[in-house]
């Protein structure tokens, strides 16, 4: 589950997610700040391959550049994002505030 955040500047991975899927920061592309719902946050930027699981349809993974905080701690149980940088701009989407229908295809 993640928030769809199109003023993210990137999908962010919650770090206890990235620590269990294997992230090390010697994958990193590069190191950032960035502010997180008021916090400045620490922490990388990798490659990432995102699958969008489809309820109808076809799941669709996508080559993302994903922020991933270094600390679990300042963290605070924030949800995952999916921004618009890196990730939202790499597919076609649409979204339904009728019915919080999210509909999303490859470009």
């Amino acid at each position: 589950m993640a928030v769809l955040d199109t003023g993210a500047p990137y999908p962010i991975l919650d770090p206890a997610i990235a620590k269990a899927i294997g992230f090390s920061s010697e994958l990193a592309i590069e190191r950032i700040s960035i502010l997180v719902r008021g916090k400045k946050l620490e922490g990388s930027l990798i490659r990432l391959n995102i699958t969008l699981v489809a309820v109808r349809g076809q799941n669709l993974t996508v080559d993302a550049t994903t922020f991933v905080p270094d600390s679990e701690f300042a963290w605070d149980n924030f949800p995952c994002f999916i921004g618009l940088a890196g990730f939202l701009e790499r597919i076609r989407f649409a979204i339904d505030p009728n019915t919080d229908t999210f509909y999303f295809a490859s470009l």
